[in-house]
Parts: C-alpha cells; structure tokens; sequence
C-alpha cells in the first residue's frame, strides 16, 4: 500500500495512528520509511504536539507488547517459550528505536524517544528479574538474566 508522505501536523497525526494502531494492511516499515520521507516544521505549540503523538504512540505499542508477553507468560513452561517472548518483545523494542533515528527529528526529540524507551526497557528487565530471583531452581531466573529485554 502506498502511504502518503507527511507533511503537515494532521499527516502525522494520521500516520502515527496508523503506527499506534499497527494496522495490518500496512506495515510499520512502510510507516517509517514514509514518516523518514516527511517534513514537518518544527516550531511552536505543534511541536509539542507531536512530540506528545510520538510518544503516545511509542507508549501503546509498548503496553501492546508488554501484555501480549504476560500473555505468552502464562505458558512458561518451557524454556524456549521464554526466550522466544523476550527475544519478540526486545524486537518491538528495538523497532520502536527506529523512530528516534528520522532524521529529520530534533536531536532532543530523537535523545528523548531512545531515553523514554531504555527507560521502560530496563524497568520491565528490573520487574522480570526481582519476579524470578526466587526460582528454586534458578532457571528462569538466569534466562531472564542471559536474554535481556533491555539489551537494545
């Protein structure tokens, strides 16, 4: 599908959505490549704005992968389980860190998307491990610890 490049605050507004909301018929590669394309004015109340957009957008997707892995948690049985969770949710981590590297973005905007994301990533690695440091066992503990979310 082709999308259109953004331009003005609405574009964004609407390819933002789009992203938030991952629709399937569109891919977020195809998302970035056109949000990397766009243009916007960076001044202003819009910027603002946006920079509350990207980042309401960045939150969402992060809650989405967040609940889809205590989902899959539930099934942990296995070790592979485990890792392949982990391994999808730093993968959504990382894909989120692309929209820090538009370059078009203010360096202060892309500094403080990579800082926003980090941040949730090192809590939910600090949440993971302080949930598994007593394992009788110690196997998923040390997983937990050997397959970073936060390793991004």
């Amino acid at each position: 599908m082709d999308i259109p490049v953004p331009r003005t605050y609405y574009e964004w507004s609407l390819l933002l959505k789009v992203l938030k909301n991952k629709m399937s018929d569109i891919s977020d590669e195809e998302v970035i490549n056109a949000m990397e394309q766009g243009e916007f004015t960076w001044k202003g109340e819009s910027t603002t704005r946006l920079t509350t957009r990207i980042l309401n957008c960045i939150r969402t997707r992060i809650e989405i992968a967040r609940d889809k892995f205590r989902q899959e948690s539930q099934y942990f049985s296995e070790e592979a389980n485990v890792v392949k969770a982990m391994i999808a949710l730093r993968k959504e981590f990382k894909f989120l860190l692309k929209i820090s590297e538009i370059s078009h973005f203010p360096e202060i905007i892309q500094k403080n998307i990579r800082k926003y994301i980090q941040e949730y990533a090192d809590e939910m690695q600090t949440s993971l491990e302080s949930s598994t440091k007593d394992d009788k066992i110690g196997r998923f503990h040390s997983i937990i610890k050997n397959n970073r979310v936060n390793a991004l």
